[in-house]
């Protein structure tokens, strides 16, 4: 979910009401910290934050209003993710109960009803096709989720989207969209290729050696080196994060990089 969405969401929401994540209404699952991450901002509860080197003991749950203020300190398009990685779907109440704000992500619904009943709310009130498609990207839901969940609707909406410039120009086959300012490009020690690989994280060649971002750096420092490079044999034995790019894809990305 985008910033500005959250952000209009919250609003409808009881100020004073504690803010709750994953369906969970106990002190463990209590919003309790906010981080910036790149550009994304992050949701961690009691639960998530004890027992790692940042641990503090907050004093009570994170409000609604307290969650909407620091939001604004945030750029309206930075994505809203819960620790896990998953993005923010849904800000609900329980019926009856003002007094809590629930965070939700894809994990605790049937995103297939979900959303089907979105396009038939939007079909049913008339809505403008491109407010649809943007609130419905800005809520946290992509192409690939269409593709998955009601693929039926991929076509068309996918279509859609790139007409209007709301998706990125690298697509693959299931509507995974691949942003160029995610990516560099390295030259494989091994098989000498240049490759596209991801900005952060080591991700494989498509021989199967294991590349490092090195370009992204300022300067190479074996020391420091976040990705455990020595410049020796024992750079080929550094775990992956990212498996190698589909052809199809590193020849779209190529020629935009």
């Amino acid at each position: 979910m985008k910033v500005r969405k959250m952000k209009e969401l919250l609003k409808e929401q009881n100020a004073n009401a504690s803010v709750f994540l994953d369906g969970i209404n106990d002190s463990d699952c209590g919003l309790v910290k906010i981080a910036e991450h790149g550009n994304k901002v992050v949701l961690y509860s009691m639960e998530e934050v004890n027992g790692k080197p940042d641990t503090y003991k907050p004093s009570c749950i994170v409000s609604v209003m307290t969650l909407f203020m620091c939001l604004k300190k945030f750029p309206d398009n930075y994505d809203v993710m819960m620790a896990s990685g998953d993005p923010v779907l849904f800000v609900v109440s329980r019926v009856n109960d003002n007094k809590s704000v629930i965070i939700e992500d894809k994990n605790v619904n049937d995103l297939s009803s979900e959303l089907e009943a979105r396009f038939a709310t939007a079909a049913e009130e008339q809505w403008d096709e491109l407010d649809f498609f943007m609130d419905f990207l800005d809520t946290g839901f992509t192409l690939a989720d269409i593709n998955k969940y009601i693929p039926e609707k991929y076509e068309y909406s996918k279509k859609f989207m790139e007409e209007h410039g709301l998706i990125s120009d690298v697509i693959d086959d299931f509507g995974n969209e691949y942003d160029p300012k995610d990516f560099t490009i390295e030259t494989c020690p091994v098989c000498g290729r240049e490759e596209v690989i991801r900005i952060k994280g080591v991700t494989r060649c498509r021989c199967g050696y294991p590349l490092a971002p090195c370009s992204v750096c300022e300067n190479c420092n074996y020391k420091t080196c976040v990705y455990g490079c020595d410049g020796t044999d024992k750079d080929a034995e550094k775990s992956c994060n990212h498996e190698a790019l589909p052809d199809n894809i590193q020849k779209k990305l190529y020629a935009l990089l």
